[in-house]
């Protein structure tokens, strides 16, 4: 992968700023309500199946029980409550939008975490917390919008102690074929931007992570969108994608989703 150079990563971060700007500045006026339910991170106790990218991300982090948690890209807040309800000590989360770190922080206040969580305006290349200050690092779709994942890699190195560990839930494609097919038959996007599965992960970028950390990868939905048009469909789909995807690895191509682990040494 060519390293782009610093101005190129301003103007991306310029535009994702203000793109993003817009769409929280829209959903702050729109949502009045920010308390959350328990089931939100309740069901995260449940033994996990391996048929969710979702729960298979939060079920990586291992207890984060007492421990301090950086919340990669953190959005309106609503991953970093659901970190913060279930024992971390500490949630330092940031985002390019300012919109979607004052959203955040009234999040946080509404469901009693607002001395936990704690959420700072910036960019993934160059994460605004201290060095080796976090046991966890967590992220949902946000790998994903970063174009220079060797500056990425570098910094989350950088603020990761020693033996902790990281994953992010994310959306894949490997073939290029298969997402042109997967964008004249759209599904609809469960997540907050509409643009969530334009830009995807592919193994390539997935490797400067590995000069840096032991990285595990574990792919998801293959047929399993296809549940979009007969609910009943997500539980055999599921199954069936997970033993598809782990009895012939040549599948995992064209996967839709992955969850990238990531242990510092």
């Amino acid at each position: 992968m060519t390293p782009r150079s610093t101005d190129e990563l301003r103007r991306e971060e310029a535009q994702e700023r203000e793109r993003h700007d817009v769409m929280y500045a829209e959903e702050r006026d729109r949502v009045r309500d920010l308390a959350m339910v328990p089931w939100d991170w309740e069901k995260f106790d449940r033994p996990d199946t391996g048929n969710s990218a979702y729960l298979t991300s939060v079920h990586w982090l291992g207890d984060i029980r007492g421990k301090t948690v950086l919340d990669l890209g953190c959005g309106t807040g609503w991953f970093s409550v659901i970190l913060a309800k279930r024992g971390a000590a500490r949630v330092d989360g940031f985002d390019i939008s300012g919109e979607a770190v004052a959203m955040a922080g009234e999040r946080a206040e509404a469901n009693g975490v607002g001395e936990v969580c704690r959420f700072k305006e910036g960019s993934a290349y160059e994460i605004p917390f201290s060095d080796q200050a976090y046991d966890v690092v967590a992220g949902q779709a946000i790998i994903h919008h970063l174009r220079d994942k060797e500056v990425v890699a570098r910094e989350l190195d950088r603020v990761m102690r020693s033996g902790a560990v990281a994953a992010f839930n994310e959306p894949f494609g490997d073939s290029p074929v298969f997402e042109r097919l997967r964008q004249a038959l759209p599904f609809r996007s469960d997540t907050d931007d509409p643009d969530h599965w334009m830009d995807k992960v592919t193994t390539e970028q997935i490797e400067p992570f590995r000069g840096r950390f032991d990285v595990r990868v574990r792919h998801f939905e293959l047929l399993f969108n296809l549940s979009r048009y007969a609910r009943f469909l997500e539980r055999p789909l599921a199954n069936l994608d997970r033993r598809l995807l782990a009895m012939m690895p040549p599948l995992r191509r064209v996967a839709r989703g992955v969850v990238i682990g990531l242990q510092k040494p």
